[in-house]
This record gives structure tokens, C-alpha cells and sequence, in this order.
């Protein structure tokens, strides 16, 4: 029950978020890039929420695991072969990624 009551309220959160990202920013003026690097279950999470924002178009694990690679929301991609700085430098200047956690 406290869990049902948990995901209610991280839902209705969620709701007034993007409520008020489309008032204030609008629906389509902002698309950013996210790069999460790492490969463990932290960084699933993360990533996880960071695709629930309206703001991110696109979140990208470098290097993830085969759960973010499993993930149902299209937006989480696995992408890098490894979290080393060169690569993740790399697929910054490729994507033009706006943030990386």
C-alpha cells in the first residue's frame, strides 16, 4: 500500500512538472541531450528520470548495461564503448550534448 501511495505521488510530481515546463518554456523550445555515464544501477535510475523530463529529448549511457539497453522509453539509449574521459569528450562533441551526470 505505501508503495502504490509512493508511485501515486512521484506521479503526480511528475504531472505538475510538465505542466509547468510547458508554461514556462513551452512545449517544443527546448530538447537537450543528456549523457549518463556509468554502468551500474544508480545510473539507470538516474537515467530513468531524466527521461521522464519534457526538457530531454534524448538520454545517453556511456557505456550503460543491459538494463538501460532493455529500457522501454525510447529516449534511454546505451551509446560508448567504455566511461573513459576520451570517449565521453567524443560522443559529447557528436551529440552536442547540454549536460553529462
Amino acid at each position: 500500500k505505501k508503495a502504490a501511495l509512493a508511485a501515486a505521488a512521484l506521479k503526480a510530481v511528475s504531472d505538475l512538472d510538465t505542466d509547468a515546463v510547458a508554461q514556462v518554456v513551452g512545449p517544443s523550445k527546448r530538447k537537450d541531450v543528456v549523457i549518463v555515464v556509468g554502468s551500474g544501477g544508480r545510473e539507470h535510475a538516474m537515467a530513468v528520470a531524466l527521461a521522464k523530463s519534457p526538457l530531454v529529448s534524448e538520454v545517453l549511457c556511456c557505456p550503460g548495461n543491459g538494463g538501460t539497453a532493455a529500457e522501454s522509453n525510447p529516449k534511454i539509449k546505451n551509446r560508448g564503448a567504455d566511461q573513459n574521459n576520451a570517449t565521453v569528450i567524443e560522443l559529447v562533441k557528436e551529440v552536442g550534448a547540454n549536460m553529462v551526470v
